[in-house]
């Protein structure tokens, strides 16, 4: 899987992660309408982000498989911290099924967490050198990523 990000100038609710030596990534788009009550959706987008790539951090070092839902549950649980803010959300990662390289498509699998209206496409190069668009299945977690105190 080749990695990697592009944002387009907006206000800058949105974050990601990459975390290429475990072929996973994450993307979140923070509510915006948290501004009209003077909250910066990005503070609570960005440090999701940052708990995400902590949680792969941690499992890959625990020798642990990298699991989408439970590296969002973990991520979701440090920032609580952050009392008002909230996003969509989507982890992602490539994970060999056989022997070999993961860079293979014939021996990986994509695993997805996915909340909100996040989401992601998947290209494939066909046999005609041209780019097919595959359909995917998403694990849902059963969690809204939010923060709120009264």
């Amino acid at each position: 899987m080749d990695l990697g990000a592009y944002y387009l100038p907006k206000k800058g609710e949105d974050a990601h992660f990459i975390c290429a030596e475990e072929q996973t990534i994450g993307v979140v788009d923070g509510v915006g309408s948290w501004a009209s009550k003077g909250v910066d959706a990005g503070e609570y987008s960005r440090e999701l982000m940052r708990n995400s790539e902590k949680a792969v951090h941690n499992h890959q070092k625990a020798g642990q498989e990298i699991n989408p839902i439970k590296v969002l549950e973990e991520a979701y649980t440090n920032t609580k911290h952050i009392k008002l803010g909230s996003s969509t959300a989507c982890i992602m990662t490539l994970k060999n099924t056989k022997h070999g390289s993961v860079r293979s498509s014939a021996t990986a699998t994509l695993h997805v967490a996915n909340i909100g209206d996040s989401g992601f496409m998947v290209f494939r190069k066909n046999h005609n050198s041209s780019y097919e668009l595959r359909g995917q299945s998403l694990h849902l977690c059963g969690k809204v990523l939010m923060s709120h105190t009264n």
